[in-house]
């Protein structure tokens, strides 16, 4: 098993846990300087891939189970952050450009085929004024949260602690703790209720 390192290392700064090298396969993309990457010790059962340009950080605690997690950050201060004991089942891609920030609290699962992007890649333009109608949006989950199946998290979304996320729902806005989340556009269904592992 091994992970691939590719870019210019002398220009940016990576820290990876003895067991991050031993078990994983993979690959580490740097295609600027000034970035950062930090990943203790997740197990992966699936090909890892990161790409990472100038000036981002990508942190992953200690204790996940990566399936085939595919991580972008790109832009002057793009962020992800990925809390302990998260687990990725199967393909999982996130992304953020333009500066924008995904965080995934503590002992979450995310299920397989799931995005996370937190801008649309492309600008819109409103053509009367040609102001930007699209701009790049945080994504924060908080810790303890299930993320069904083939579910998109995008731009601007926000699910609190101890929710659950239903099988192909698309979050675009924000959702407070212990909420059932359903649909496209994803909307409460239930509030006040937790999950088990």
């Amino acid at each position: 098993m091994t992970v691939e390192i590719r870019g210019n290392l002398s220009a940016n700064n990576i820290v990876l846990s003895e067991k991050f090298r031993r078990y994983s396969t993979g690959s580490i993309l740097f295609t600027g300087e000034g970035a950062r990457v930090e990943i203790d010790g997740p197990v992966t059962s699936g090909d890892f891939s990161l790409a990472i340009g100038s000036h981002a950080s990508v942190t992953i605690g200690p204790d996940c189970v990566i399936g085939r997690l595919t991580l972008n950050a790109f832009g002057e201060g793009a962020r992800i952050d990925i809390g302990r004991e998260v687990g990725f089942a199967g393909a999982v891609s996130l992304s953020t450009h333009e500066g924008a920030q995904i965080s995934i609290g503590s002992r979450c699962l995310i299920a397989g085929d799931t995005v996370f992007s937190a801008s649309d890649f492309h600008p819109v333009f409103d053509v009367a004024t040609g102001e930007r109608i699209n701009q790049a949006s945080d994504i924060r989950v908080g810790e303890h949260v299930w993320v069904g199946a083939r579910a998109m998290i995008l731009k601007g979304a926000r699910v609190g602690h101890d929710s659950v996320v239903g099988a192909g729902s698309i979050v675009t806005s924000g959702f407070a703790p212990n909420s059932l989340i359903v649909g496209n556009p994803a909307r409460l269904l239930r509030s006040g209720v937790c999950w088990r592992h």
